[in-house]
């Protein structure tokens, strides 16, 4: 069960990364963001409503940060 964790926590590190890069190329409508803004944007959301409007978006590197502390305590584990 912990192996299984870890690997989605993996998954999600890839999709916020992709999400990310393509968020300079692409809208949010546009494909891939079309589907990774569906599984980003609720993780973002609470960051964002911390942070504020500021002039930069570091909601995905925060996630980022989070997924890499969450996949170090279940190898620890």
């Amino acid at each position: 069960m912990i192996e299984l964790l870890y690997y989605v926590l993996e998954g999600l590190r890839w999709v916020i990364i992709v999400d990310a890069i393509s968020s300079w190329f692409r809208g949010p409508t546009e494909f891939p963001r079309n589907i990774t803004g569906q599984l980003t944007e609720p993780l973002y959301a609470p960051i964002r409503s911390l942070f504020g409007g500021s002039g930069m978006d570091f909601s995905p590197l925060i996630m980022l940060v989070l997924v890499h502390i969450g996949q170090a305590m279940l190898r620890g584990h």
